[in-house]
């Protein structure tokens, strides 16, 4: 899904984006999942502000095309500043429909079938509940009840897969820091997904388009991995996403640009002033992690909402542990 073309049109609240999704846009051979410079004018020119104009009348806030804003946007140093126009409570539950009818009549085919993402983040373990435990549905209820979404789980299977939510499972031990067996990745995804050996053998094999393994300290045998399972992989819970990894990198987790982590350029070596003070910096984080910080080993699957309470909750004990292995936080750091 998330390979779909897609556009953020901005905030619902602190934590939800919304985004559209174009399914009429995907192919196999494009390159990218952001709209062009053209596609994007077609959607604000064609679809966005004249649905605004329906709605509001009022367009004074809105640029008269799309160039005008990106013009506006545009900083004297390069990169851009853009801003966001609310829309009154009141239109919001035709915006979409308005936006979907003004491309149609103006016939921007690319644009058929659209779909509008409610995306909530940044709320990774905003509830916990013991994996084993009978109760898994309350915790589900009370993390719908926090980011304000309806309450009522449909297990019937007719919400249509509307809804997605990551599940997660994190194994922690006081002491350590945990890290996963490359040579595990199979047999638990065939456990989590309840797939078939051949199954997860073939979704985890390094000639599958499908998974990638994120490498610990340059240790072959050590690593995470992310697998898209596809349709004949998805298992009893339908997944569409899959992922094992650590909390280790959480000391140095700083998103910026294309880098997840905190980065030191070849033009910020060459400044005697800045590389000494992050490697000042690197070194006593670390430092003070193999004193302090221990590292969990996390299992994410992205499952419909339905069966989110039922996911995650089938992993033998035996197969957590000789799919660990176990470093003293000094050793490690």
């Amino acid at each position: 899904m998330h390979k779909i073309p897609n556009v953020h049109l901005g905030k619902w609240g602190e934590r939800d984006a919304i985004r559209i999704l174009f399914p009429g846009l995907w192919n196999a051979d494009r390159a990218s999942v952001h709209l062009s410079t053209a596609e994007r004018t077609e959607l604000y020119e064609k679809g966005i502000r004249p649905a605004v104009v329906s709605l509001h009348e009022d367009c004074t806030d809105w640029p008269a095309t799309y160039q005008d804003e990106v013009w506006r946007a545009r900083r004297d140093r390069g990169g851009f500043a853009f801003r966001g126009v609310p829309l009154g409570e009141w239109c919001l539950p035709f915006f979409g429909d308005s936006v979907r009818e003004e491309l149609r009549r103006r016939e921007v085919r690319w644009a058929n079938g659209l779909k509008f993402m409610h995306q909530v983040r940044g709320l990774k373990g905003a509830t916990h509940h013991n994996p084993f435990a009978n109760n898994p549905q309350g915790a589900l209820r009370e993390f719908l009840t926090t980011v304000g979404l309806p309450t009522i789980i449909d297990d019937n299977g007719d919400d249509d897969d509307e809804w997605w939510i990551d599940i997660g499972l994190e194994v922690h031990s006081p002491g350590y820091c945990m890290e996963w067996r490359t040579d595990s990745h199979a047999k638990v995804v065939e456990r989590v997904l309840s797939i078939t050996s051949q199954q997860s053998q073939r979704v985890t094999s390094l000639g599958s388009s499908k998974y990638s393994r994120d490498i610990s300290s340059h240790l072959l045998d050590v690593s995470g991995c992310r697998i898209e399972p596809g349709v004949q992989s998805s298992g009893l819970y339908r997944a569409v996403y899959f992922q094992m990894y650590t909390t280790d990198k959480s000391p140095t987790y700083h998103p910026q640009g294309r880098s997840h982590g905190k980065a030191l350029s070849g033009e910020q070596i060459l400044r005697a002033k800045e590389a000494p003070a992050f490697c000042r910096g690197l070194y006593e984080a670390y430092c003070n992690s193999a004193l302090h910080h221990d590292s969990n080993a996390r299992i994410e699957v992205r499952v419909p909402l339905e069966v989110g309470h039922r996911a995650l909750r089938s992993l033998p004990d035996n197969i957590i542990r000789s799919s660990l292995l176990a470093f003293e936080r000094a050793v490690w750091w």
